[in-house]
């Protein structure tokens, strides 16, 4: 049998085409349930748990359309086709979208198939719904990194991610531009160190990152950015495609 590769993630979460629309991971097959079934969070008990408990997974499961979509998904899956990658979606990717992807892969493997499971969001801070109160649900905190020669394409990022709800923290200095605090060569090179470590502590402050990359460029600093971010856990998005060994 061949093997199949699950993917769950959250809409909320997701880099955006220029016209806001969000572009979901690469799959034979992407499953959205944010209309489709009934968020789970409404249950007190799991609001701070996620997909890979079993009590979340008993919740999603119980909710009315849920088995109905897991059987389908499981014939697709098993198809003659071969479907390689399923993708399943919800709102923020810590609930219904990582509690179906697990609850899907327990029956494919039961069929006998080999299942390798992503989850990419589940470990993010749960989304602010709209109805709730912005004092109890703190959203999350998004890095942007990248040269600041492509400052209006980090401004363009910072647009779309504040209307995506999140909180930015962004460079705050082009230093390729002139100015008077940065006009001496040795005043510059101090504040170019000092922002340096500045936007290390943002890195470290942040739940995810972003790096801004037009063309697949990322220089020496946003690397090593990159790499910091890595050490830490941070979940990274690229908004455009990276190069191999990048």
């Amino acid at each position: 049998m061949h093997s199949i590769q699950l993917i769950s993630f959250g809409y909320l979460h997701l880099p955006t085409s220029p016209d806001g629309t969000p572009i979901p991971p690469a799959a034979d097959r992407v499953e959205d349930v944010r209309d489709r079934l009934r968020d789970p969070a409404a249950a007190r008990d799991i609001l701070d748990l996620d997909g890979l408990h079993p009590r979340v997974q008993d919740v999603v499961a119980a909710t009315p359309g849920a088995r109905e979509l897991l059987a389908n998904l499981c014939e697709y899956a098993t198809l003659p086709t071969r479907p390689r990658r399923i993708a399943i979606g919800c709102a923020g990717g810590r609930h219904r979208a990582s509690a179906l992807t697990e609850l899907l892969a327990q029956a494919l493997r039961e069929r006998g198939y080999q299942v390798d499971v992503e989850h990419l969001h589940v470990r993010l801070p749960r989304v602010l719904d709209a109805a709730r109160s912005q004092e109890t649900v703190r959203p999350p905190v998004v890095v942007l990194c990248g040269s600041t020669k492509f400052w209006d394409a980090l401004a363009e990022a910072n647009l779309y991610e504040t209307a995506a709800g999140r909180i930015v923290l962004a460079p705050g200095c082009d230093m390729k531009v002139a100015h008077p605090l940065w006009d001496e060569p040795g005043r510059a090179a101090r504040l170019k160190d000092m922002l340096d470590a500045l936007h290390r502590q943002k890195i470290a402050l942040a739940d995810q990152v972003l790096v801004v990359n037009p063309g697949g460029y990322i220089g020496e600093s946003t690397r090593n950015e990159v790499a910091y971010a890595r050490s830490l856990g941070k979940p990274i998005r690229f908004t455009h495609p990276v190069p191999d060994g990048a």
